[in-house]
């Protein structure tokens, strides 16, 4: 028997059509993807894919690798999010990943002002409300309760 050297590399193309289904999704694939036994992807480019699990939901999600840690980051449900809005999405993640940003915690820490803007919105209202019904004379709520409720609504 005759000694073999390595065998040769397939080119990205030869590799391509290859794999079965190809690599990056188009929006016709994506409306047909069925669910299966178990939860498969659909890539769509630059490692972001198509997570379609047994129970027929569709995630877009984002692997990328930040500080040597492989990271996950969720971009939405399919009907809601479509291909080219996650695309976006994934885009504006990967400039944050180039400005050494970890694009994860600038979407949590984003996420945390937005809920403590609406908090303190409400908490803004309210106080008014009760300022303006206790100056008009009418019944209002008891300043104690208002106070009490203060911890409730705002975090601090």
């Amino acid at each position: 028997m005759e000694k073999r050297g390595p065998r040769p590399r397939k080119t990205w193309s030869q590799h391509r059509e290859h794999c079965p289904g190809g690599y990056d999704a188009d929006d016709a694939k994506i409306r047909s993807a069925k669910p299966r036994a178990k939860p498969y992807k659909l890539t769509g480019g630059y490692r972001l894919y198509l997570l379609v699990k047994p129970g027929g939901s569709k995630l877009w999600k984002w692997s990328y690798t930040y500080g040597d840690k492989q990271k996950t980051m969720h971009f939405g449900i399919y009907p809601m999010v479509r291909l080219a809005r996650a695309r976006a999405k994934r885009d504006e993640a990967r400039a944050q990943l180039g400005e050494g940003r970890d694009p994860g915690v600038v979407k949590r820490l984003l996420i945390e002002e937005n809920l403590r803007a609406s908090e303190l919105t409400f908490e803004f209202v309210a106080r008014e409300w009760h300022m303006n019904t206790k100056s008009s004379g009418r019944r209002s709520m008891p300043t104690t309760f208002c106070e009490a409720s203060r911890g409730t609504y705002s975090r601090r």
